[in-house]
């Protein structure tokens, strides 16, 4: 009797602790000043891009000696590949694939390029192609619609600037990858042939009125809407814009203009094409806003073949030479960040015999290849490799891109 007694109070008293802890646990939970709360922190969300960018796929009449009859680039990309790697790249379809059945044009201002040569564009990757440019209307409407059912039939690709009806236009122009989603619109300042009807001006990208070659309030409305239209549908808005003067290093005051404009839009990179050498990039901001976008004026011409360029002497050498632009895009919780950014200098060789057609990065380049190339007759003083390492390093070395002069895939 008397052990089940002492048992009982035991059990009282452990009953009385339990209740008086429990219960100075609460009150410590609600007046304690110091008490930590428990916090879950997520790790944050980023997803990265390689982006690259080229200028002007221009298939003139010189390079289909070298490329033969089934129009093969053999090894020309060969040391251009490693720069070529990027998760988004873009290039400027200069030369309309306008159908084979109206054969190969390539000279007196008029072009068609060959299917096959489009075949191995998107070999390489490439897959933002801009069809905006003077050359688009080159084989009538006829062949604006055989690029357009080309370009459109390639997986995973899209391109902007000509368009086979109004909804087609309207349609966005997206591209996504490791959760980032570009958009992309391109715009030229005019075209060279065949204006389209009035019911018809949708098919082209124009930026300018064609009667005044001004960037008049018609144009702009047109713009403001087709980027407002995308602008929510994207993380990156890219704009490829066919403009400026050819055979100018200058950045004209009609591309500037342009370019604040778009930056007031909100786009976030221009891509230029249509002079054919090399311009510098800057950054703009808009002085409201506080948007940046990041210009490349203008990247060159990619693939060419005219070595008796009417130009200038430097603008003549410049003609063959670009660069593959790259940058590092990534996407994270406050928005996108474009960020190592990188010029890599090509050098487009090939000879007075229209040989050995070869696409050098510049750190591959030397004195023997330099005193080989078919520009030597038009140029022999300045088309030397210090010559042209110097108009590189005039045209685009200010600070904004990175030059990769030496070579490293990792940098370009």
């Amino acid at each position: 009797m008397r052990r089940h007694k002492e048992i009982g109070q035991i059990l009282i008293c452990v009953v009385i602790g339990l209740v008086i802890g429990t219960s100075l646990g609460v009150l410590g939970h609600f007046f304690s000043p110091t008490q930590p709360e428990e916090t879950v922190v997520s790790p944050p969300t980023s997803n990265q891009v390689t982006f690259r960018a080229v200028g002007d796929i221009l298939m003139e009449e010189g390079i289909y000696d070298y490329l033969g009859s089934d129009y093969d680039f053999q090894d020309y990309f060969t040391d251009a590949l490693p720069y070529l790697t990027g998760d988004v790249m873009l290039m400027n379809q200069e030369t309309i694939i306008g159908g084979d059945d109206q054969g190969v044009k390539k000279d007196n201002y008029v072009f068609n390029t060959p299917t096959r040569v489009a075949d191995q564009l998107v070999d390489l990757g490439f897959n933002m192609v801009s069809l905006a440019n003077n050359h688009c209307l080159d084989m009538g409407q006829s062949g604006l619609d055989h690029s357009l059912a080309y370009w459109q039939a390639q997986e995973g690709l899209i391109t902007s600037g000509t368009y086979a009806t109004p909804e087609d236009r309207q349609t966005p122009r997206i591209l996504e990858k490791n959760g980032i989603r570009f958009g992309f619109l391109a715009y030229t300042t005019f075209t060279n042939k065949k204006w389209l009807e009035e019911d018809e001006m949708y098919k082209v990208g124009y930026s300018q009125a064609l009667a005044t070659r001004t960037f008049d309030e018609e144009h702009r409305a047109i713009i403001k809407q087709e980027v407002e239209a995308l602008r929510p549908l994207c993380d990156v808005l890219v704009v490829s814009c066919h403009w400026g003067v050819e055979g100018s290093f200058e950045v004209a005051d009609s591309q500037r203009e342009m370019a604040a404009y778009l930056n007031e839009l909100g786009v976030d990179m221009i891509i230029g094409t249509h002079p054919h050498v090399m311009q510098p990039c800057e950054w703009i901001e808009d002085p409201e806003s506080g948007h940046r976008t990041f210009v490349a004026y203008s990247l060159g011409n990619f693939i060419s073949s005219d070595a008796d360029v009417d130009a200038g002497e430097a603008s003549g050498d410049a003609y063959s030479l670009s660069g593959i632009l790259g940058m590092t895009i990534t996407k994270e919780e406050n928005g996108i960040s474009m960020e190592d950014i990188t010029y890599t200098p090509l050098v487009n060789h090939f000879t007075a015999e229209h040989t050995d057609y070869h696409l050098y990065p510049i750190a591959l380049y030397n004195e023997t290849l330099a005193s080989q190339h078919a520009r030597q007759p038009y140029s022999p003083s300045q088309f030397e490799l210090a010559a042209i390492q110097d108009l590189i390093l005039d045209v685009m070395d200010n600070g904004v891109v990175t030059l990769n002069m030496k070579g490293s895939a990792q940098d370009g």
